[in-house]
């Protein structure tokens, strides 16, 4: 193999077919990062957000009167 100029790690094929995006680059060696629990919560979101009928967050809607929602995304570890 060539000689390649700058910080590189050199990994297994294990670890390459992994392909995880968790991960980083600590003191040279690679860690893998803590799974994040990802919750996903609609609330209202006014003046922004998807127009919604009033009576039924399902029914999107372009007429007044309306409410609008929006996804709102927490991640806890």
């Amino acid at each position: 193999m060539e000689e390649i100029e700058g910080n590189y790690i050199d990994i297994d094929r294990e670890t390459y077919v992994l392909a995880s995006n968790r991960v980083r680059v600590v003191d040279g060696r690679l860690r893998f990062l803590k799974s994040k629990t990802t919750v996903k919560k609609l609330v209202p979101n006014q003046p922004n957000g998807t127009a919604c009928d009033p009576r039924d967050v399902c029914m999107v809607v372009d007429q007044t009167p309306n409410v609008k929602w929006k996804i709102k995304i927490d991640e806890y570890d």
